[in-house]
């Protein structure tokens, strides 16, 4: 029963990390003004936004002019992170639209959930034996 019930956390708990792995972040920016005549061309718009990333790892960003801002620092074209909470500036000209995608890079470590499982099965007949007494 306990190797049952290890088996399906561990399956659920890889399910719900397979889930979002699969699910890029995917975010478009608009920009809006008026420029007159030759200006137009060398009129540019910033646009910061704050963003939660599902999972804390490494992530590849697709999109152009791009710059990631996370705690361990700035980063173009693949990033890494320990924490959750980014920064996502893009540069894009006026009255134009850019997407930025962010797609996460999940590796599963085999030895670790072999621990999980071996942790879950101990514990649970631990658990039985004291139980008995």
């Amino acid at each position: 029963m306990t190797i049952i019930l290890s088996s399906l956390f561990l399956a659920g708990t890889l399910g719900v990390i397979t889930f979002l792995a699969s699910h890029p972040l995917e975010m478009t920016f608009l920009s809006f003004g008026v420029s007159k005549g030759e200006e137009e061309t060398k009129t540019c718009a910033v646009n910061i936004k704050l963003i939660t990333i599902p999972i804390a790892g490494e992530y590849l960003i697709k999109g152009e002019n791009v710059t990631v801002v996370t705690y361990e620092g700035t980063h173009k074209g693949r990033f890494s992170t320990n924490l959750r909470g980014a920064v996502l500036m893009v540069v894009q000209s006026l009255n134009s639209k850019a997407t930025v995608k962010l797609l996460p890079k999940v590796k599963f470590p085999t030895p670790h959930v072999a621990l999980i499982i071996i942790i879950g099965v101990v514990g649970g007949y631990v658990f039985r034996v004291l139980e008995r007494k």
